[in-house]
């Protein structure tokens, strides 16, 4: 666990999925396409068909124009024509792994739960997943395995019992007001020290609290109900449990009120704050500090972080503003809230039933799937192991490690030329890069996880999850442990962390459709390649770029160079400002400009990086009448193919710092040049504007 405060830079945090069809299609019309004669196929190099270079021929729409919609020309097809499934959000590549990650998972669980044998790891998942699928004992213990939790926050009967049962409950990892964990010093990235960051919100962000536009209100009402729902599956009447939402409301969005904005928190200047004990006691000075560290068995901690001074401090008259009522309902909702999921049928539905309010998804995921994913979040470790076995071999990962080396190499490349660099900053610049690690696939040592796995489902995710908060805390004031992974090897995602200054590429990611050892080295290139360049990219982009080679947050850029660098960035701003995420809502410029900076210097490092591997090849490698160049641009904008619900898409463009997937399509390929050339579009159409904007 890590604060939020210092949250890896994630390549995804939208889940898609599509489909693959050995289905050719025609070569494209004349208006659209250009003949690809630029790579003609060599004797003893025949063209292969699509599917086998690793690009889906089914979700194209060759009719359309590449120059005017490449997003429509790669992905058209599937987008148009295919149905997102009831118990999703989105459609299109990525789900499609993660559907074939979670089946291969659920086979190995069912085995797990059904034949352990003396293996203590499969023991362990199988029992994890067993109590989890076990719905007739969850049935019979409705709330039950909460009412200790539930008992405690019923004696609050002042201010003090409120402190110590908010204490109580972030031993539970259960946040209200604000959450703990630890993180690198941002200005010492060598030692681990505490992290309290703001929390306690039941909806996405403060915006939900805090617009007035008319869906927003919509939601607000809706969230009131569900909590209200909540309250009456816990046996209280009709105008209590009214009452109490309203109590919940009200103290929401009075912490939405004194919360850091989404943009303000893309800034590490803006959520560091080393002020160590002595500071967050002066900050706070009515909250019992030296009782809340002995309470979660670290009374020592002296070095802490916190997001922001001043919301501690508003935090600190806001917890004396009310009447221990209405805390206690407060208390009640954020700890049933978080626990939902893992209570009898009835709490799940109202659950769902808020998720499908805010996203559109139609039906509540099948049992056996929620319980994978459960397993993957308290042990991936364990079940990742089998996964790794099975699914990522020696061969594979030395090829994905060649990607990652020649996408280095570009950038270090890259870095010699940019004409608007000085010589001390190039310098700096280099050496970060030269400094930058790399993980590929799964850890070298597995993660063990020492805590008991019994028969209650409830019980073993709260024991898990104080497991992993102590185990996080301990962490403080050590050296940092750079082993360390953030996500399972299954998990369908990557991500670059500035402390660290380290990328990592589970093996879940590589995979087909995105990167096979048997793709052509086009599509492994524009696909898993710009992936590898999107998060090296993420390093020098507007808040990797403020972390040095070391991870420390300094200063490291020429003042000549600082103000280039963000003129640079404004133009990003500016473009992606001008999108729109559904008719009358924005993507957020601001919000989004890290990932839309490491977009656009992936995919141009990522060619670079391609140019380089294939260079003075004599058998240029064609398919289905398309140019290499083609192929890598087809398997980049298919990497993105989405057919997303519009209520996720509103969503994304109020609280996601990524573009939706088609303006990380569109909007970067008309950001690089080479795009252009190779499918010879006209100069002032859209992929090809008469101003383009990019950083690196």
């Amino acid at each position: 666990m890590r604060s939020l405060a210092l949250a890896p830079i994630l390549l995804l945090v939208l889940t898609a999925c599509g489909g693959e069809d050995a289905v050719t299609p025609p070569l494209a019309p004349s208006g659209a396409l250009p003949p690809p004669t630029a790579a003609p196929v060599a004797a003893g190099a025949p063209g292969i068909s699509l599917e086998a270079a690793g690009i889906s021929a089914a979700e194209m729409d060759v009719k359309a124009d590449p120059c005017q919609d490449f997003y429509q020309f790669a992905c058209g097809t599937l987008v148009d024509k295919s149905e997102i499934p009831a118990d999703r959000t989105s459609w299109g590549p990525v789900a499609q792994l993660q559907v074939r990650n979670e089946e291969f998972l659920r086979a190995t669980l069912d085995r797990a739960r059904d034949k352990a044998g003396d293996d203590p790891a499969a023991k362990k998942i199988g029992a994890w997943y067993g109590a989890c699928m076990n719905e007739d004992a969850l049935e019979k213990s409705g709330a039950k395995p909460l009412q200790p939790l539930l008992d405690g926050i019923d004696k609050i009967k002042d201010v003090k019992g409120l402190y110590a049962e908010v204490a109580a409950l972030h031993k539970h990892a259960i946040f209200p007001f604000f959450e703990v964990s630890s993180q690198q010093d941002f200005k010492d990235a060598t030692l681990v020290i505490a992290a309290l960051d703001q929390s306690g919100l039941g909806l996405p962000n403060r915006d939900y609290y805090l617009d007035d536009d008319a869906h927003t209100k919509e939601i607000r009402t809706f969230y009131q109900g569900y909590v209200e729902r909540l309250f009456g599956l816990l046996g209280a009447r009709g105008d209590v449990a009214k009452k109490a939402a309203e109590d919940v409301l009200r103290i929401e969005t009075a912490l939405a009120k004194i919360s850091q904005d989404k943009v303000a928190r893309r800034d590490p200047y803006k959520i560091y704050n080393k002020i160590d004990r002595k500071g967050l006691a002066a900050a706070s000075k009515g909250f019992p500090w030296d009782d809340y560290w002995k309470t979660l068995g670290f009374p020592e901690v002296k070095d802490i972080s916190v997001n922001s001074v001043p919301y501690f401090t508003a935090l600190d008259a806001l917890l004396k503003a009310e009447k221990p009522e209405a805390f206690r309902n407060y208390l009640t909702s954020v700890t049933v809230r978080s626990q939902a999921s893992r209570l009898s049928s009835a709490f799940v539905k109202e659950r769902f039933a808020m998720k499908q309010k805010l996203t559109g998804q139609k039906e509540l995921e099948p049992r056996w799937r929620r319980c994978v994913s459960s397993t993957d979040d308290a042990l991936g470790e364990l079940l990742g192991q089998e996964y790794v076995k099975q699914k990522f071999d020696a061969d594979s990962k030395r090829e994905a490690k060649a990607l990652v080396e020649g996408i280095r190499g570009a950038m270090k490349t890259e870095l010699g030329g940019l004409p608007w660099m000085d010589a001390s900053t190039r310098t700096a610049a280099v050496d970060k890069l030269t400094r930058m690690n790399d993980k590929i696939g799964y850890p070298d040592h597995w993660r063990s996880y020492d805590f008991e796995v019994g028969a209650d489902y409830a019980a073993n995710a709260l024991a898990a999850d104080a497991f992993d908060l102590a185990r996080t805390l301990k962490k403080v004031g050590k050296p940092v442990d750079r082993g360390e992974w953030q996500m399972s090897p299954p998990t369908v995602n990557a991500y670059y962390d500035p402390s660290l200054n380290e990328m990592v590429f589970p093996a879940g990611i590589l995979q087909a459709p995105f990167f096979d050892k048997r793709f052509t080295p086009a599509v492994n290139y524009g696909s898993t390649g710009a992936v590898m360049g999107h998060e090296l990219t993420h390093g020098f982009d507007d808040e990797g770029s403020q972390f040095d080679g070391s991870g420390n947050l300094r200063n490291w850029w020429s003042d000549a160079t600082g103000k280039l660098f963000k003129e640079q960035t404004k133009c990003v701003i500016d473009q992606y400002s001008a999108y729109e995420a559904v008719p009358g809502v924005h993507v957020n410029g601001e919000l989004t400009a890290g990932e839309n900076i490491a977009d656009i210097g992936g995919l141009a490092l990522a060619y670079s990086a391609y140019r380089n591997v294939r260079k003075g090849a004599k058998d240029p490698i064609t398919s289905g009448g398309y140019t290499e160049d083609q192929l890598f641009f087809l398997a980049y904008g298919q990497s993105w193919c989405s057919k997303i619900r519009p209520e996720v898409l509103e969503m994304m463009a109020k609280t996601n710092p990524h573009s939706p997937p088609r303006f990380r399509v569109d909007g970067v390929v008309a950001d690089v040049p080479a795009f252009a050339q190779a499918f010879s579009c006209k100069a002032s159409t859209p992929m090809r504007p008469a101003k383009a904007c990019g950083v690196w």
